[in-house]
């Protein structure tokens, strides 16, 4: 190698040949009848022949060396963080559902989602709603504190194959005489519409989804028995007038009714009983991050399967 990497530094270094416009003073180049365009080795001469190739088979193996050693860094083993490096989430949930009824087999639609728990306590959901019993999809990302309560909300939706806009949601923290204020902003094809409102302390935003159907009784005191009433800030996608997306504040009565074991075609939990609406609505929440894993509206028939669900890291 050494004797390899001598001989091109010689041929690198070793004195060119006189050219054409040296005899003029000039910079010249040696000329060669057999030079071609973008060939390095083209511009040696068959006086120089072997030592090209004794240049090539070294740049060769510095090539190869080179790439053993780029790899080497780039391994996994050293692509891998620090257990001291902060992270954006320290758990995270994946699921889906079915759309379907309580008495048939029927799929309506689907539903697929993810819930991130970020370190201060806050959690992202973004799930993805597709309703081809109303050619309804959604695309909705919702961030709540620790408790639940909303931050902001972001939700996008088609309905009966067309287009009908985009809602922000977001709440700014004592705008109103120390009074928060939840701001609804929306754009589409019926035109752009704005709605500040106050809110409580304990309120729900509704955007739908099944997924965020159990954090409509987030506020729920347990230790106060009875039917508990609070505000629902309920967003408005249907109907043919009006621009879609702004939503209206409702009354939404809660109740817990107890803790049952529940099956589902993703598997059995422990979950709460919990009635909302004034009891139109019956929905089973597990674990402390309330993740719905069913979901009845006795008045239409309608049921709401877990059919996966995944949990890490």
């Amino acid at each position: 190698m050494r004797a390899i990497l001598s001989r091109a530094l010689y041929v690198i270094r070793r004195p060119r040949a006189p050219g054409p416009r040296d005899a003029a003073g000039g910079q010249g180049f040696r000329e060669d009848p057999g030079f071609q365009t973008g060939s390095l080795l083209a511009t040696l001469d068959p006086q120089n022949k072997f030592e090209g190739e004794q240049l090539g088979y070294f740049m060769r193996h510095v090539l190869a060396v080179t790439a053993l050693l780029f790899a080497s860094m780039v391994s996994p083993e050293g692509l891998a963080q620090s257990p001291d490096t902060p992270q954006a989430n320290v758990r995270w949930y994946k699921g889906s559902y079915d759309y379907g009824l309580m008495d048939s087999d029927i799929v309506r639609g689907t539903e697929d989602w993810t819930i991130t728990i970020h370190p201060d306590g806050t959690r992202t959901v973004e799930t993805v709603v597709d309703l081809r019993e109303h050619g309804h999809q959604s695309n909705v990302i919702m961030r709540v504190d620790a408790r639940h309560r909303p931050l902001d909300a972001y939700s996008s939706f088609w309905r009966f194959g067309e287009y009908r806009g985009a809602a922000r949601f977001w709440v700014e923290k004592g705008a109103a005489n120390g009074s928060d204020i939840l701001h609804n902003d929306v754009v589409g094809p019926l035109g752009h519409a704005t709605h500040d409102v106050t809110v409580p302390d304990l309120f729900s935003l509704r955007l739908h989804p099944v997924i965020v159907e159990g954090w409509q009784v987030w506020h729920f005191d347990k230790l106060k028995p009875g039917p508990q009433t609070r505000p629902l800030y309920n967003m408005v996608t249907t109907g043919s007038t009006g621009v879609q997306g702004i939503g209206m504040f409702q009354s939404n009565a809660v109740d817990f009714k107890g803790t049952e074991t529940v099956e589902t075609p993703a598997g059995t939990f422990e979950a709460d009983y919990y009635t909302f609406y004034g009891g139109r609505y019956g929905i089973w929440l597990w674990s402390d991050d309330l993740i719905l894993v069913r979901y009845i509206v006795p008045s239409n028939g309608r049921e709401y399967r877990l059919t996966r669900f995944e949990t890490g890291p």
